[in-house]
């Protein structure tokens, strides 16, 4: 039963009935001309196994003090622990296929009073969720989970014992990234060559998006910092420095001076620089490829191959081989830069505060860029559910207020503060003082709006002391790799070769590549003094010797057998199929 406000009631309600935001376009937000209806939505996500009921419901009120404010929203969190949490989504799903849902009161153009406030106010009411309400979920973790639950076919077991097969289940909300729309901030925070991980086609940035990955960091950068006062010394420009190999005769330079004795105590290189490789197995290989930048899917593939056959690998090893010759030393390889040595350059990891934190005393270079990998994109993956499209633009507000407003963020990480943690005074961290609402913080919203806590590494604390900052910088310049939504099958197959010798099984050949690729520098650093085994000679170019290796590596057995384009299961063939699969045989 409906209550009739009173005349004076209805006047006041209609002067302070206001529209609150413009971008509010959409179904199911605005009850008459100029007010936004009050609207519930509800949020699944995975907990803690010691998360009570009680603190979910203390976190759910403090995300409705923002969430009511700023979008007249109403938020109920479906929190589950995670060996629950899938059945519960599926048992949901069922239920809005087969229309076990009930009513949704908020389709009704008139906004119901039943409450008002001392000065005769109303005041706005919102409507409990309805029976298997699903509007925002976060997606398991893992590729195959994030296929499953949006593009392949989503499954279930029907009450009569049918099997029901059914598309993905999650929203395209593409157009709620458009300037006009409530997720167009979002642009701002997530890499685009990372949101196009979630849409339907990778290589297809005007393809679906089906989910908004939490925004994080993605591992450290490599850089080369050049001694500015060794580079001064031997009459270097500054401005000739575009990349390493700019500095490649200044190095020759100092190293043939450091081979002669005139500089005992000085290093000319630290450390081996990377060569910019990816690998199936996800780890060091002699047969990977190349990435850049500019490695995107959408470039064509990136098939692995021997990798002393790359020309850019190429050149770095006659970089490292030069300034060896020169001096005959090879880089110092280490974890940790003596700076307290004198050296000409090196080459060290970290983020975008490298660039200051080394700037008095040298020139700093980024060489290889961090790499974004499955692991990266598909963690913290938040979608709206297909049942809540007359009202996506609503779900998408919420969607971009964990990644945008640190406040909403915290509270669903952390939970409440002195009830689920503490401010420590003197160290300003966040300090856990129970177990009654614990969340994975990867998985609930955007990292750089983190505060930072009493757990967290020294890697993480500097990045957050800085507001993530100088994550967000480096994240810039990450290269997403080609490979990722890949699986590597170790399977073998007994019927699918025939030479026993050649074609072995993928468990065995992965780790020979790895041990492979910790001789490289080894057998660099032997080019000075490698004669030829035929005649007894000695090289004339390193050019020469790069061929030699690459010859050499193909006769390893199990270099032949993840290169083979004959062997299904070989490295080589299982990308192509795959790539042809996924890409429908995108040009190369």
């Amino acid at each position: 039963m409906k209550h009739k406000m009173s005349a004076v009631a209805v006047i006041i309600s209609l002067l302070t009935l206001v529209l609150v935001f413009t971008a509010c376009g959409g179904g199911g937000n605005v009850a008459s001309e100029g007010t936004i209806k009050p609207r519930t939505i509800t949020i699944y996500s995975i907990t803690g196994d010691s998360t009570t009921q009680e603190a979910i419901k203390a976190v759910e009120d403090s995300l409705n003090d923002i969430t009511e404010s700023l979008y007249k929203t109403h938020v109920v969190l479906k929190l589950y622990k995670e060996s629950e949490y899938e059945d519960v989504l599926k048992e949901v799903i069922a239920a809005n296929e087969r229309g076990d849902v009930g009513v949704d009161l908020d389709d009704s153009d008139d906004v119901e009073v039943t409450e008002y406030n001392e000065y005769g106010r109303p005041l706005t009411v919102y409507p409990q969720a309805v029976k298997n309400q699903f509007d925002i979920f976060l997606i398991p973790e893992g590729y195959e989970s994030f296929d499953y639950y949006t593009q392949e076919y989503f499954n279930f077991t029907d009450t009569d014992g049918t099997l029901v097969e059914m598309g993905g289940v999650a929203l395209d909300i593409s157009s709620e990234l458009s300037s006009s729309s409530n997720g167009f901030l979002l642009n701002q925070y997530i890499p685009s060559k990372v949101l196009d991980f979630c849409r339907e086609n990778p290589v297809d940035s005007s393809s679906a998006l089906y989910g908004i990955p939490s925004n994080r960091y993605y591992g450290d950068a490599e850089y080369m910092l050049i001694n500015k006062e060794l580079f001064a010394e031997y009459n270097y420009d500054p401005s000739t420095i575009t990349d390493m190999f700019s500095v490649h005769d200044f190095l020759e330079d100092l190293a043939a001076d450091c081979g002669s004795g005139k500089r005992e105590n000085t290093v000319p290189l630290y450390n081996v620089p990377s060569m910019n490789l990816v690998s199936l197995t996800g780890k060091k290989s002699v047969v990977a490829q190349a990435v850049s930048p500019d490695s995107l899917v959408s470039s064509g593939m990136y098939t692995p191959m021997n990798i002393f056959a790359i020309p850019s690998v190429q050149q770095t090893m006659r970089f490292v081989s030069d300034i060896n010759v020169a001096g005959g030393i090879m880089p110092i390889v280490t974890d940790k830069v003596d700076f307290d040595t004198e050296f000409g350059a090196a080459f060290v990891y970290g983020n975008a505060s490298t660039l200051e934190q080394y700037a008095d005393d040298y020139y700093v270079l980024l060489n290889t860029p961090s790499l974004v990998e499955n692991e990266d994109i598909y963690k913290g993956i938040y979608a709206i559910s297909n049942y809540a499209s007359e009202y996506a633009d609503r779900c998408m507000q919420i969607l971009t207020c964990l990644n945008t407003n640190a406040e909403f963020r915290n509270i669903f990480g952390y939970g409440v503060e002195n009830m689920n943690y503490m401010i420590d005074e003197e160290t300003g961290y966040v300090v856990k003082t129970n177990d009654t609402y614990e969340m994975d913080l990867e998985a609930t919203g955007n990292m750089f709006l983190l505060m930072q806590n009493s757990e967290m590494s020294e890697e993480e604390l500097i990045l957050s002391a800085e507001s993530w900052a100088v994550a967000k910088a480096t994240n810039n310049d990450a290269v997403v790799s080609p490979y990722n939504k890949f699986t590597l099958s170790t399977e073998y197959v007994a019927s699918d070769y025939s030479n026993l010798l050649l074609y072995q099984p993928t468990a065995v050949v992965i780790p020979e590549l790895e041990m492979l690729y910790d001789e490289i520098w080894v057998w660099i650093a032997e080019f000075p003094t490698y004669s030829s085994p035929t005649t007894g000679e000695k090289l004339n170019t390193f050019s020469e010797y790069l061929i030699v290796l690459q010859e050499e590596l193909n006769k390893n057995l199990s270099v032949q057998s993840a290169s083979s384009q004959v062997y299904t299961t070989s490295l080589r063939m299982q990308y192509t199929t795959w790539y042809n699969l996924m890409y429908g045989g995108a040009p190369s």
